[in-house]
């Protein structure tokens, strides 16, 4: 399957279309489809961000099936293809566009760092600039402190997203994300595109983090 740029896609999909999408899929793209009149179906996702292959609805009338990355994660393409068309649905794979990053190897040294954690996860095989990690569910409570600490240490980060199941007309929906949820929830992007060194520094040090607010966990 070959990546396509929108306008290619949108251009293969019959007008008034269902259109499915992850559910963490971004706003502008859900935006671009909604302006050209086509129903939006989300998508539950992995632990880390993509469309979860294993939990696809099947559709009750044909649907193009958007694929896209996040930060860096690239679903299983060829998994997705062969479950998605075996349900009816016509696969496209948008086009990735990711910050470059200068510093490819400080984006190795911190997942070799932050792989031994068991407070976190994320995808080994993720590339570009961030590093897309999710916190353990207990972490979710003290996540704000922990934010916190990271700016006090000097590591740089981002949390923003907006994911869709949010948006007021997509609330019917929202019951069938619970993954995609409970990854907005731990969802922080560290910023691997800094000297080796300093990624070295900053990986140990959201380690020791995370250590700190261990015993502030949620209680379920």
């Amino acid at each position: 399957m070959r990546e396509m740029n929108l306008d290619e896609i949108i251009a293969q999909i019959p007008s008034g279309s269902t259109v499915a999408l992850s559910a963490l899929a971004p706003v502008d793209l859900v935006e671009r489809l909604q302006s050209e009149a086509f129903d939006i179906q989300l998508l539950d996702t992995t632990l880390h961000g993509t469309i979860n292959h294993r939990s696809l609805p099947s559709p009750d009338k044909p649907t193009a099936l958007i694929i896209t990355g996040f930060f860096g994660s690239i679903p299983d393409m060829k998994a997705i293809q062969e479950k998605s068309a075996s349900l009816g649905y016509t696969p496209y794979l948008l086009e990735s566009v990711s910050d470059a990053n200068r510093h490819p190897q400080s984006l190795t040294v911190m997942k070799e760092i932050l792989k031994s954690s068991k407070d976190l996860s994320f995808d080994p095989a993720c590339s570009g600039r961030y590093l897309a990690i999710f916190l353990e569910p207990y972490l979710f409570c003290p996540k704000e402190g922990i934010l916190e600490r990271f700016r006090e240490e000097g590591i740089l980060f981002q949390t923003d997203l907006n994911p869709l199941y949010k948006r007021p007309e997509f609330e019917k929906q929202r019951a069938n994300l619970y993954t995609a949820h409970e990854c907005y929830l731990g969802f922080i992007a560290l910023d691997s595109d800094i000297p080796e060194e300093k990624a070295r520094q900053s990986a140990q040090k959201i380690l020791a983090v995370l250590d700190e607010n261990r015993l502030r966990r949620c209680s379920f």
